[in-house]
């Protein structure tokens, strides 16, 4: 790490976008200029115009490779394709990152004067320990950061498996990349699908069932995509009777459509209820309880799915995804359980404060 020092750091920055930016700052900002009302017709249709992008960068990705070609024979570029394709993304972040702070500048300048929303707090003189403790102290915050764990946990416990089946799959970078481009762009769709279908899920049938979505589509397909992980072992005839068809390919498609569904459900169902649950609690706990439950439950959830799958590989050194695919079926069910007990719970706490 310290060697590849820039590396590094490029990494380290990089995932503080979805969860410090995005996750953080972004939803703050939104929570900030919206009522509960308005939180129940607008916060789907932020997921439309959102994952718009995922489309967008998704056929991007699928056609780089061919630009990388363009620009090396058509300019006569002594570099690798690697290096073109690197330079024409960081291009766009660096373009898409200066309209977004335009864009934001824009909103502070005229919009929010006109509306006359105010962002003026009163002076806080906790510590950062003291607004981490304050906001632990509530059972609301708690319970958000639970849900967001056990997100964290089960969608980990799936994907490892599909992409390592699908690393074996597609061996070289220019297959891998143009599968990814191809997963993210059916995922835009979808999720744009499901914001369409389901944006009045919330005005109609409440918070809960909406909620409920994400880990009852990751609880169903997750079990079918483990299962179909282990066909070959759990199901030695499979072969015999089915010659034709690969197991392997059964299970990356099944892991895709798994990734697809979910990651849809969850960019449509799971972020806006989420970001819901922030809206009726005071503007304190609103900003530190935030702060605190999507940072932490983020990273921990990441960080006890791979503290999982590393333990299982540390205490049994010939495993593989494969032979320890039982195992994660088994805690993946039960997280998914919990998931939903926890979205009963907050349920409870979200109809106190609105009521």
């Amino acid at each position: 790490m310290l060697a590849k020092w820039s590396f590094s750091l490029f990494y380290i920055i990089s995932e503080l976008w979805p969860n410090a930016v995005f996750a953080l700052l972004y939803w703050q900002f939104v929570n900030m200029v919206t009522t509960v009302e308005q939180s129940r017709r607008f916060y789907v249709l932020f997921s439309l115009f959102g994952q718009t992008g995922l489309y967008i960068s998704g056929t991007l990705i699928s056609f780089l490779p061919s630009m990388s070609n363009y620009f090396i024979t058509h300019y006569d570029l002594q570099c690798s394709k690697t290096t073109v394709y690197i330079q024409i993304v960081i291009s766009i972040v660096l373009l898409l990152g200066s309209l977004s702070m335009l864009i934001f500048a824009i909103l502070n300048a005229y919009i929010i004067k006109i509306d006359d929303v105010s962002f003026k707090f009163k002076s806080s003189k906790m510590s950062i320990l003291d607004g981490i403790k304050t906001a632990l102290e509530s059972r609301y915050i708690r319970l958000i950061i639970t849900l967001l764990i056990c997100y964290g946990i089960a969608i980990n416990l799936v994907e490892a498996p599909w992409k390592y089946k699908a690393a074996t799959l597609y061996q070289t970078p220019e297959e891998y990349n143009a599968f990814v481009g191809s997963y993210l762009s059916y995922t835009g769709i979808c999720t744009i699908l499901f914001v369409l279908v389901g944006s009045n899920i919330v005005r109609y049938f409440g918070w809960k069932t909406a909620a409920m979505i994400t880990p009852i589509m990751l609880f169903s397909t997750g079990t079918i995509f483990f299962i179909t992980s282990s066909f070959n072992t759990s199901f030695p005839l499979f072969e015999l009777i089915c010659p034709a068809i690969d197991p392997l390919s059964i299970a990356i498609t099944t892991g895709a459509t798994l990734n697809i569904l979910t990651k849809s459900s969850k960019y449509t169902f799971f972020d806006s209820t989420k970001e819901m649950a922030y809206v009726p609690l005071d503007n304190e706990l609103k900003s530190k309880g935030k702060a605190t439950a999507d940072v932490m439950g983020i990273k921990l959830g990441k960080s006890a799915s791979a503290l999982i799958q590393s333990l299982t590989f540390t205490l049994i050194p010939t495993a593989t995804y494969q032979s320890i695919t039982p195992y994660l079926m088994f805690i993946f069910i039960i997280i998914c359980i919990v998931w939903m007990w926890v979205i009963r719970e907050l349920n409870k706490e979200y109809l106190k404060l609105i009521n």
